[in-house]
């Protein structure tokens, strides 16, 4: 007898219930309640076999299983299994929350979001995008001291918000509803697979796993499996006649399987060797570290919501520097950022510079946001509106110039020129 290697081939698709299955030969039961389990038969090649095995002792099979050609030259290339799926991961693929409680209608729902479905109720089926879930609605929930009417309360009602197929947008009531229907297939899938296995049922049923046979011959698999401890029971029977009797020995043994156990040798091993559970059905998954990019960039684009102009000149307005607003000495309202007030000086003093005449410049200006410069396009001279003040003013044509200006008029006039 030797042992062949075996390659593991994982697949998430079920092997054909057609599938012949080898039968049980040997049993071996040990009283760590694991038990060895050995199916024997002849196979051809590109045969389907099948190894039925509890959904909850498919890690065990995993672990444990090997393959016995017998010396004939039977070959197997590897074995088709479902992938086990853990609760969370369930929960993750069917867009259920994370809480470990049970799943509610409140929460199905929620999942379908973004998917399309079709809705059933009393004025017929619509068919399109959820959209969203909005609720729940009902009655408020009574006062302390408050009398509580017998028997459950009504169950909430939710407001399901569809975009049609004909492009309607509908807000249809569940208490209308009678039913919704993934109508995509993937969608399906994964809420029937993430009820298969948030359900307790999933660890009673039985897996198939497929066997893949390469080459034919006698072919044996074994592998192991948790099993019922076995127990004895002792009893001592005298004889009528004379004084001798007779030690008696049983041992209980349990079959726990979906099988019946005929020509089957079973073997009672007295002795507790090492055993222990490591999952590997289920998909494992590591963690990566996450790199962040030296350059900080949106995924957003920048004008997607809004336009130069509005970036520039609809910010807050409030308090800022200079005369209206512009950077310069004096406080004033209306006015714009400092960093945006020196950047509209710029633009002023050069349409002064390149002879753009008043009417033109406060033209391109928002009638909300236009300040109260004169501008004089024949001559470098501007003309401000000052405050009314006992002291004589002396201002800057702009922050950066060292050049400053006398007042033409008394420190009571309305105005003052500036050369710049």
């Amino acid at each position: 007898m030797s042992t062949l290697a075996l390659s593991l081939v994982l697949s998430m698709a079920a092997p054909a219930k057609s599938a012949e299955v080898l039968p049980l030969s040997r049993l071996r039961l040990y009283e760590t309640g694991v038990g060895y389990f050995e199916r024997r038969g002849r196979v051809s090649k590109n045969d389907k076999l099948a190894l039925p095995v509890p959904t909850a002792h498919l890690d065990d099979a995993l672990k444990t299983l090997v393959v016995l050609d017998g010396g004939t030259g039977a070959r197997v290339g590897g074995i088709a299994f479902s992938t086990a799926v853990s609760e969370g991961m369930a929960r993750a693929m069917a867009g259920l929350p994370d809480e470990s409680d049970g799943v509610g209608y409140a929460d199905l729902l929620h999942s379908l979001e973004g998917t399309r479905v079709i809705v059933s109720g009393r004025g017929g089926k619509v068919t399109g995008r959820l959209i969203d879930v909005e609720g729940p609605f009902g009655e408020p929930a009574p006062k302390d001291g408050e009398n509580v009417a017998k028997g459950p309360p009504p169950p909430a009602e939710y407001n399901l918000l569809v975009l049609g197929s004909d492009g309607n947008l509908r807000r249809l009531s569940t208490k209308d509803v009678t039913g919704v229907q993934p109508a995509e297939s993937a969608a399906a899938d994964r809420l029937d697979v993430a009820a298969e296995a948030l359900s307790d049922h999933t660890a009673r049923t039985t897996q198939s796993l497929g066997i893949r046979v390469e080459a034919g011959g006698k072919l044996g698999l074994g592998y192991v499996a948790e099993s019922p401890v076995w127990r004895t029971s002792y009893r001592v029977v005298l004889g009528a006649a004379d004084d001798r009797g007779a030690l008696q020995g049983w041992a209980l043994v349990h079959n726990d399987t979906d099988e019946d156990w005929n020509n089957v040798d079973i073997e009672l091993v007295n002795g507790r060797p090492a055993s222990f559970l490591y999952p590997l059905a289920a998909p494992r998954y590591a963690r990566r570290e996450l790199i962040e990019p030296e350059e900080q960039l949106s995924t957003v684009p920048q004008l997607a919501k809004t336009t130069p102009d509005r970036m520039w000149l609809d910010g807050e307005i409030g308090e800022s520097y200079g005369v209206g607003g512009l950077g310069m000495v004096g406080t004033g309202y209306g006015g714009v950022e400092p960093a945006k007030a020196q950047s509209a000086w710029a633009t002023w003093a050069s349409l002064a510079r390149v002879g753009v005449s008043q009417d033109s410049a406060l033209a391109t200006w928002p009638s909300s946001r236009r300040p109260t410069p004169r501008l004089r396009a024949h001559s470098s001279s501007m003309a401000w509106p000052t405050r009314s003040t006992s002291k004589p003013i002396t201002r800057r044509c702009c922050p950066s110039c060292p050049r400053t200006s006398k007042p033409s008029r008394s420190p009571g006039s309305r105005a003052a020129s500036m050369t710049a």
